[in-house]
């Protein structure tokens, strides 16, 4: 809205509002006050994102280590699975058929039921390994998001902002030329119109 070109209109100059430079200086602190928000935004915005960007440092290491402790659990469950299946259930099994033992029997069941569980658990810790491991590519991809904004601010504070106000003290500077060259004209012309001959 900044037009250091326009001209004071006849309702301007008549309702006293023929005072450009006034008027220009006032649009150009208020659009300065703009861009100056707009700097404090963007730095704020990159403070916040630099946090986030170190966070997810932090998240993605806990994570990763997560997802090695889960392995170990896995690991640790599927060889207890084995030691079940292959040797503990087949001895049990083959005591309460010899003895025929009620206990044998019921402690048998318990075994079982107690491996099934086991077994169940496992297979949670897998669909938990699972979903760690598809987490630590997205949180890489959103920690790269924003790097690359705040590359983007770091280019705007750097490049776009100090333009903006290079530019503004521009206008303000062609304005008030333009302002002095129209009175030295001005003072010219009443100069030239008020000279008078001598007899």
């Amino acid at each position: 809205g900044l037009d250091p070109n326009r001209q004071p209109g006849l309702l301007d100059r008549l309702f006293g509002a023929g005072k450009p430079v006034a008027k220009v200086l006032q649009r150009y602190e208020e659009v300065r006050v703009q861009i100056d928000r707009i700097g404090d935004r963007l730095d704020s915005h990159k403070t916040e994102l630099l946090g986030d960007i170190v966070a997810l440092d932090r998240l993605y290491a806990a994570n990763l280590e997560y997802f090695h402790h889960l392995a170990d659990y896995i690991a640790a469950g599927d060889e207890k699975l084995r030691e079940l299946d292959e040797e503990i259930l087949p001895a049990l099994q083959r005591e309460a058929e010899r003895t025929g033992d009620v206990l044998k029997a019921q402690e048998l069941r318990d075994m079982r039921a107690g491996r099934d569980e086991l077994e169940r658990r496992v297979h949670d810790l897998k669909l938990t390994r699972r979903v760690a491991m598809q987490s630590l590519p997205s949180i890489r991809l959103v920690q790269q998001n924003d790097k690359s904004l705040v590359g983007k601010i770091t280019s705007v504070l750097a490049n776009t902002v100090p333009l903006w106000r290079t530019q503004l003290a521009q206008a303000v500077t062609i304005f008030r030329s333009r302002e002095a060259a129209k009175t030295i004209k001005e003072a010219s012309d009443s100069e030239e119109g008020s000279s008078f001959t001598v007899e």
